[in-house]
């Protein structure tokens, strides 16, 4: 069995280049795996086999490391030896010895075969690469049509008298410079193995040192331009440097100190990983030799990029303003020229100004609402009354910290608690003189383990001396509210048959003064775990349970807790499961902390893919886990078994350039070959009938003609009468693929014996606009999530990255098994345009099925282009409202209320689809009103306007948005309100709501900002009848509340 001891990302580089490399204990041997970190790089990592293949005879006296595939991986034995670098270095106490060193062994680095070696001239290959290099003309000597680009010192291994490269993914076959290759393996030695040395040495900066070498100070300018040039290709870092011929010397020294400092920060976190990952697996030797070869990517990409700042004072200065830009603000910058480009100014002002308030906004929450609901009875007077274990292993945490992480628990409003603590060995002294403290108190049980065996061994120390019915998790610097256990409890009263409750979360920072971050989670969502450990803190264990499963799994720290929650959750029923909707839990955020920042400890993301891989072969399902760019989280992606067909039924009517593109997609890229399509047409022309023939012909499908008048439903539960698939796939006509793995991913994940509907992230045409990745079942009715948002930016929670249950999907692209198809008797008929999808959705949910959207799977959609926009026409707008009233006459669970959507959050906007908290619950904030008359006004045919929301009681509550035709400047009109008694007029302001969805509309552009919300301050009187209008300026129109 594999054990990993090792393990570094390369996540700085262009996502097609960006590789982990792993180093595994296998019984005796070692082994090393090279793999990519997501599908762009795949392509990157097996290319290396053919650099293998082609030229694994470049060098004389060095021999390439064959490789071995497994999966998309690179797997190569493990070399032990002595790096030429380490050999180099045994002379670190003498600068000319080192120097000789080099010059001895520079003969390795630059021994390519003769039949790899030309004389150099410039070619268009170069040219392609490197661009233009002022200067290079001058290289007259030997060049190598082959170059390693990281010939450095230490990718050069000595064993046992042979020589071996260890690491050549940068072969390029380029006709170069050979004195090019040595110039970077000499820069990098010196920036990464000098540091010690730095004293005794004579020459004062690198060009001096390298001018030792060999290399003088014009052919050392030409090759940093071209280490300039490969490191954009391989980084894509923007390098506007103006190069000059002569060398700032006196201030290299801050290059090379500044250099240095990054690469021992740097090799700290790395060596920090190990430790935490395994510690005692490998011996110091080994871990230096393979942490500092496998820094050269940073190293190469620090030297050149201080080297370029230190001659060029504007240079400095632009890259100094970026890297603080993006540090502070990251990822604003593309978002901001993005909402500029497609909703206008007034769209971008509103974001960057919700942006700094959403924090004040946060803690009004926590003032005004929170505190509302924290407690609704006696604490202490419940029936059920079960003892609750409070687990928390401590190692080596401040003081302060450690003491508010024990008094929250002491603070508890419910009193029948333990507090069982562990201490795992700390060396910090203060942990055992706070641990003392509080050894005389009858309700805390202290173990002092007598070594350190990290988080599992300890809690399960910890678990040892539990005497509670319940097992709640608690971190050493993190906090419980005061009501935590009450609310758990008052759970438990409801339903004693619970095993595993959470409850949502924020974050608080190291001077407990700001919270933040708060994550409103949705209830039980098996799919949504899958793709990350979401359900996280506060989470409370029936003890008899993690007994069953036996405890925390040694091998898993980092994400022990993940692994348990997987385990137990496979055991007991999704009935036995609850989510409590408040915050109860605050997650600490410290620099280096998985709360920070996940990519800080990388032995997490490893142990959270151990527990994964476990859970799929527990299950025996069959699948691949894939790392997804930018989140640090691995995507479980099923792999289709028994070959089961797929139906795929595309609904359609005149319309048959939209239709051909779609079919013309499919048949193109579709790389699944076992599917069927049929075409349901429910009364085309004459001239449309004959192409959509054809084309059936042509993509051999099943075409089906009945005319009808329009029932989307029915023309879909036709298709299935007529399919013979195990799945279908409902597809609309105006869908393009622009992925071949779209179907078996989409299979995989309806294979699976709980899985509902299965839908796909669908963007707007040509374009990063999300259109699709659920529907969200809020107090506006059902709703896409994140329309008209862009796909470009990871938004609540990776929503549109990682693969989330949700109430509904569109049946534009859904998947069902048949047999859960026909159990729920198909599409309602009776919806016969709009909610077909979303009552068929309800329906499988109360069946006991979980509906899903896999964010890796994405489409194309021309939406409406088939029959145009439902938020268009007053009528069309009628029988929307009427079509939704029905929906909820049929299935009251989801009406408007208190829970009417479990997979979102009561916490969460009601009015809104970009999953912002919703502090419309905390505050009321009526509007103002003036009075005037009705003659003031002129009625207006050409204003468009869409309600949303009206609450009717003592007062008036109206959300929705509006514009007038034709008009350059509905952005920058605020709607008012008008409630007409007569000739009397009450007008009251309202505030404007950013509504991307509404502007991305194909006829909707640049309207953004003409959403808006009004909550009249006035109570009207019961027994009158009023008018309600939204008037722009004006002019006004009535509404039909």
């Amino acid at each position: 069995m594999r054990e990993l001891i090792y393990v570094k990302y390369n996540n700085k580089r262009k996502p097609e280049f960006r590789t982990s490399i792993k180093i595994y204990s296998e019984g005796n041997n070692k082994i090393v795996k090279k793999q990519p970190l997501g599908k762009a790089s795949v392509s990157h990592v097996n290319n290396i086999f053919g650099l293998y293949d082609n030229y694994n005879d470049m060098y004389d006296e060095v021999v390439l490391l064959k490789p071995e595939k497994e999966h998309d991986s690179v797997l190569f034995p493990y070399v032990d030896g002595k790096s030429l670098e380490s050999i180099i270095m045994s002379n670190k106490d003498d600068e000319n010895g080192i120097i000789n060193a080099i010059k001895k062994y520079e003969k390795i680095i630059m021994g390519v075969s003769k039949k790899y070696k030309s004389k150099f001239c410039v070619t268009d290959k170069f040219r392609d690469f490197f661009g233009d290099i002022p200067g290079v003309e001058m290289c007259k000597g030997m060049g190598v049509n082959v170059a390693n680009f990281d010939s450095c010192f230490d990718n050069f291994i000595v064993s046992d008298n042979v020589i071996y490269s260890i690491d050549y993914e940068w072969i390029f076959n380029i006709l170069v410079p050979e004195r090019f290759v040595l110039y970077r393996a000499i820069k990098m030695f010196y920036l990464k193995c000098l540091t010690n040395s730095r004293r005794a040495m004579k020459c004062d900066n690198i060009v001096e040192f390298i001018k030792a070498c060999g290399i003088d100070e014009d052919e050392q300018n030409v090759y940093e331009q071209m280490d300039d040039r490969f490191q954009c290709y391989v980084h894509d870092i923007d390098r506007r440097a103006i190069y000059t011929n002569n060398y700032v010397k006196k201030n290299t020294g801050i290059e090379e100190l500044e250099s240095r400092i990054l690469l021992q920060n740097n090799h700290i976190d790395n060596l920090n990983g190990i430790i935490d990952a395994k510690e005692g697996q490998i011996n110091a030797l080994e871990g230096v030799i393979h942490n500092n070869k496998i820094l050269i990517d940073d190293l190469t990409e620090t030297a050149s990029v201080y080297r370029r700042e230190l001659r060029n004072p504007f240079y400095a200065m632009y890259r100094v303003l970026r890297k603080v830009a993006y540090k502070i603000l990251p990822g604003v910058a593309v978002r901001a020229l993005q909402v500029l480009k497609n909703e206008g100014f007034c769209a971008l002002f509103y974001r960057f100004n919700q942006r700094r308030t959403s924090n004040n906004e946060y803690e009004r929450w926590i003032i005004e609402k929170e505190k509302e609901e924290r407690f609704d009875g006696d604490c202490n007077n419940q029936e059920y009354r079960p003892l609750i274990s409070v687990l928390m292993p401590v190692y080596n945490v401040s003081e302060r910290l450690l003491t508010e992480c024990i008094e929250s628990v002491i603070n508890q409003t419910y009193d029948n608690w333990q507090l069982c603590m562990a201490d795992d060995c700390s060396t910090m002294p203060g942990v055992r003189k706070v641990l003392k403290k509080y050894e005389d108190n009858p309700k805390i049980d202290i173990v002092y383990r007598e070594e350190n065996g990290h988080i599992s061994k300890a809690t399960n120390s910890a678990l040892e001396v539990a005497r509670g019915e319940f097992i709640a998790l608690l971190d050493c610097d993190d906090l419980l509210t005061s009501n935590a256990l009450y609310e758990v409890v008052k759970v438990l009263n409801d339903n004693r048959e619970l095993d595993y409750i959470y409850s949502d979360e924020d974050k608080i920072d190291e001077n407990s003064k700001n919270r933040h971050m708060p994550h409103f989670k949705p209830d039980w969502s098996p799919d949504t775990l899958m793709s990350n450990m979401y359900t996280c803190h506060l989470s409370v264990y029936r003890k008899s349970i993690i007994d069953k499963v036996g405890g925390f799994r040694v091998g898993y720290e980092g994400s022990q807790d993940y692994d348990l929650c997987l385990r137990v959750t496979e055991i007991i029923p999704a009935s036995h499961i609850a989510h409590i909707s408040k915050i109860l839990y605050h997650w600490r955020v410290i620099e280096s902390s998985t709360s920070a920042d996940t990519s800080a400890k990388p032995y997490i993301l490893e142990a959270a893919f151990k527990a994964k891989t476990d859970a799929v072969r527990r299950r025996g399902l069959k699948a691949e886990l894939e790392l997804i760019d930018g989140i640090y989280q691995y995507r479980v992606n099923y792999k289709p078994v028994n070959n089961d067909k797929v139906s795929i039924i595309i609904p359609s009517k005149d319309n048959s350039g939209v239709l051909s593109r779609c079919l013309e997609s499919i048949e193109k890229l579709t790389k699944y070959r076992n599917y069927e399509i049929v075409i349901v047409d429910n009364g085309s022309a004459a001239e449309e009938k004959s192409i959509y023939e054809q084309l059936s012909l042509k993509y051999k499908c099943k075409y089906i003609y009945k005319p009808d008048t329009f029932n989307f439903s029915r023309m879909c539960n036709t298709g299935a009468a007529y399919s013979t698939g195990d799945y279908l796939l409902f597809l609309n006509d105006d869908m393009e693929i622009i992925d071949g793995e779209w179907l078996e991913r989409m299979l995989g994940q309806a294979q699976i014996d709980y899985a509902g509907a299965v839908g796909a992230k669908l963007l707007y045409p040509d374009s990063k606009l999300i259109q699709h990745i659920g529907v969200i079942n809020i107090l506006n009715g059902p709703t896409h999530a994140l329309s008209g948002y862009s796909d470009d930016i990871i938004h609540y929670f990776g929503r549109n990255v990682l693969d989330y249950n949700y109430s509904a999907v569109t049946a534009a692209c859904l998947m069902v098994n048949k047999d859960k198809f026909n159990q729920v008797n198909g599409f309602n008929e009776n919806f016969a345009v709009a909610y077909n999808d979303v009552d068929f959705c309800f329906k499988l949910i109360e069946a006991g099925f979980y509906n899903v959207v896999r964010n890796d799977v994405v489409l194309y959609h021309y939406e409406s282009y088939s029959r145009g926009d439902d938020l268009i026409d007053e009528g069309k707008l009628k029988r929307l409202n009427s079509e939704r009233e029905e929906l909820y006459r049929k299935h009251p669970d989801f009406a408007p209320g208190e829970c009417m959507d479990r997979f979102y959050n009561r916490f969460l906007a009601q009015g809104r689809n970009d999953f912002s908290n919703n502090y419309e619950l905390q505050v009321s904030r009526p509007e103002k009103y003036s009075v005037k008359k009705l003659s003031d006004y002129k009625e207006c045919s050409k204003l468009v306007v869409n309600i949303d929301r009206v609450r009717i009681k003592d007062y008036i509550k109206i959300d929705g948005w509006c514009y007038k035709h034709h008009s350059k400047f509905n952005n920058l009109k605020k709607p008012k309100v008008l409630v007409i008694d007569g000739d009397t007029v009450y007008e009251f302001n309202t505030k404007k709501v950013y509504r991307p969805d509404v502007s991305a509309i194909p006829e909707h552009k640049r309207m953004a900002m003409t959403g808006f919300t009004c909550e009249s301050e006035k109570c009207f009187d019961k027994k009158k009848q009023y008018k309600v209008a939204i008037a722009l300026g004006k002019k006004y129109k009535i509404i039909d509340v």
